[in-house]
């Protein structure tokens, strides 16, 4: 009985253990896949669209869980039935596309299908888009259209549910006349 319990001890002590040593691939930054011109749609319990992911290529990095994409197209709605569209070169998600990081040429646009509310864009070179919470942020320059007012700021912070968007120093503002102002 003694040799047994003292060549099991041995085995367990010599044995190599996989929980302490992570796989050479985890510890890569290499996608594991990819897809190419690729439509990702999410939604909700009623079979609503709820957000749709589009690009010309995708890559899935498995050590952060998320992915790269190229020329993404990202649309996602509220309970209003308020539009959102995103657009840049290129982006980064995380696993679940909750956050989406846009880059170069990066745009964002409100449309209200009732058009009780004038469009909303927002563009700027780097623009993060928070799909659950339905905020977009950036701490770069942008420029904001609201019909045809013009807002610039140094950096933003928009609320898509409350509508409400905060610009960071230093702001500047084109106002076209009443006369001239679009509803």
């Amino acid at each position: 009985m003694a040799l047994i319990a003292l060549g099991s001890w041995w085995l367990m002590r010599n044995a190599p253990n996989h929980e302490a040593t992570p796989t050479s691939q985890a510890q890569r930054h290499e996608p594991d896949y990819y897809m190419h011109d690729f439509t990702v749609q999410a939604y909700n319990a009623a079979g609503t669209l709820q957000n749709e992911l589009r690009g010309t290529e995708m890559l899935h990095l498995p050590d952060v869980d998320g992915f790269k994409i190229q020329t993404p197209q990202f649309v996602s709605f509220d309970e209003q039935g308020r539009r959102m569209d995103a657009t840049a070169k290129r982006a980064t998600a995380n696993g679940d596309a909750s956050e989406v990081e846009l880059f170069e040429q990066a745009q964002v646009k409100r449309v209200d299908p009732k058009g009780a509310e004038p469009p909303l864009s927002f563009s700027g070179e780097h623009l993060r888009v928070f799909s659950k919470a339905k905020r977009v942020e950036s701490d770069q320059s942008v420029v904001l259209h609201r019909g045809a007012d013009v807002f610039r700021g140094g950096s933003m912070r928009y609320d898509h549910t409350s509508g409400q968007a905060q610009l960071g120093a230093p702001v500047t503002a084109m106002l076209p006349a009443a006369g001239q102002r679009q509803p």
